[in-house]
């Protein structure tokens, strides 16, 4: 019997470690063999309520576990038009060009950050903080780059309808990579409401209202999609957000009547 101690786990953390931005808001290790590693854990956190469906994950799971695997088999440049054909059954590249416009939304939008993305927040924050005025979310995003959210993003036909036969998981994910592109469009058209709000210009009435009637939507939907694949332990608490985003928004409008 050997008397060598056993070897201890390897435990990686984010900031002890090189991470490569692998497109699609996907980070991953270079190598992950090179630290002696077993392999690469990919998971989604749930923080702040976990309003994040879980067709949009599948992706990253995919790519994470691909490198886990065998990384220099990967090929990053086109790993996404091969992920939506096999999981998919997707004929052409359109799915997945909407795909990385979807996933690059943390960068687009001006305000990416490690481990999170600012898109995320400015759903349900406040247009018009309350008390003492602190830097948040919608303060850090950028106009320029909501704009091009709305613009890219806006129109539901850029997604494709699940092909025929298709199984209920992966027919239920394309529809949830639609829902997720409806909140990131809500989001950056509430920052860029909230960037005018704040620097004390005016925005109509009637925009303010179509952003209330937009929010009030998706908290319809996004029900639906929460207890399409969970249990209710939380969607009472972002409804909750949701509907506080929508009810200051009609607050807004009726001031500016």
């Amino acid at each position: 019997m050997s008397s060598n101690p056993p070897a201890q786990p390897l435990i990686l953390h984010p900031n002890e470690i090189e991470l490569i931005d692998r497109g699609a808001g996907v980070k991953t290790t270079p190598l992950v063999g090179k630290w002696n590693a077993e392999g690469l854990l990919n998971t989604n956190w749930g923080d702040h309520g976990n309003r994040n469906a879980l067709g949009p994950s599948l992706h990253g799971y995919a790519h994470g576990a691909g490198h886990s695997w065998n990384g220099r088999a990967v090929d990053d440049a086109t790993f996404t038009e091969r992920f939506c054909r096999y999981v998919f059954a997707q004929k052409t590249n359109r799915m997945a060009n909407v795909i990385r416009r979807l996933g690059n939304t943390y960068i687009t939008c001006g305000a990416s950050y490690e481990n999170g993305g600012a898109l995320y927040h400015t759903l349900i924050e406040l247009l018009v903080p309350k008390g003492a005025r602190t830097l948040s979310q919608i303060d850090r995003t950028k106009p320029v780059g909501l704009r091009r959210i709305v613009a890219q993003l806006s129109d539901a036909k850029i997604w494709c309808d699940p092909p025929n036969r298709m199984d209920r998981f992966e027919a239920l994910a394309m529809r949830e990579y639609a829902l997720a592109a409806r909140m990131d469009v809500l989001a950056s058209k509430r920052a860029l409401a909230g960037h005018s709000l704040r620097a004390g210009k005016q925005v109509p009435a009637a925009d303010l209202r179509r952003l209330a009637g937009q929010m009030h939507r998706l908290g319809i939907d996004f029900k639906k999609a929460w207890m399409k694949r969970n249990k209710p332990s939380r969607l009472r608490d972002n409804l909750a957000l949701l509907k506080r985003a929508e009810n200051e928004s009609r607050r807004l409008a009726n001031k500016n009547k």
